[in-house]
């Protein structure tokens, strides 16, 4: 895959390949083929590689594609380390990347999927960054607090489960 060939450094071709598998995985059956847990983990490998905060964006969205429909994509996501990479992106000073990520959040922690796969420890901390972000950007649009207040819901009913 080319997001994860080491010889890919440019930005605006990692961005490119990001956005072709959002649009890809947009359709149901493709984000449920073998290939798409190949592809969460390039796309959580990309996140964790220092990208711009556009392509933090643009990769968060191509990843709820992928989770949408498929636990194994979740599964995917969580072992390659993609929870941990969510908890840093909250708290993004960006509040276009914070909001995507709260709202990836909430994706992941429907259906109880995620429990599976993150600790309680993991659930505090994420819902620990959610309130920070909540009140970092309280200047920031209602869309912003809906979206935080959203995913801090969806944590806090697994939490208590």
């Amino acid at each position: 895959m080319y997001l994860l060939d080491p010889q890919t450094q440019s930005q605006q071709g990692r961005l490119l390949a990001a956005l072709a598998l959002g649009d890809l995985f947009q359709n149901e059956g493709l984000a449920r083929s073998t290939d798409a847990v190949a592809a969460c983990r390039a796309l959580v490998n990309l996140l964790e590689d220092q990208p711009t905060e556009e392509m933090k964006v643009v990769a968060i969205c191509a990843l709820q594609n992928l989770v949408m429909y498929s636990r194994a994509n979740k599964r995917a996501v969580a072992e390659s380390g993609g929870v941990q990479v969510l908890l840093d992106l909250i708290s993004s000073s960006n509040p276009d990347t914070s909001v995507q990520a709260a709202m990836f959040v909430k994706l992941l922690f429907n259906n109880h999927t995620i429990q599976e796969y993150a600790t309680s420890e993991t659930v505090r901390v994420i819902t620990g960054k959610i309130i920070l972000a909540l009140s970092s950007f309280c200047w920031i649009t209602s869309n912003y607090h809906l979206s935080c207040f959203s995913a801090f819901h969806a944590i806090q009913i697994k939490i208590c489960l």
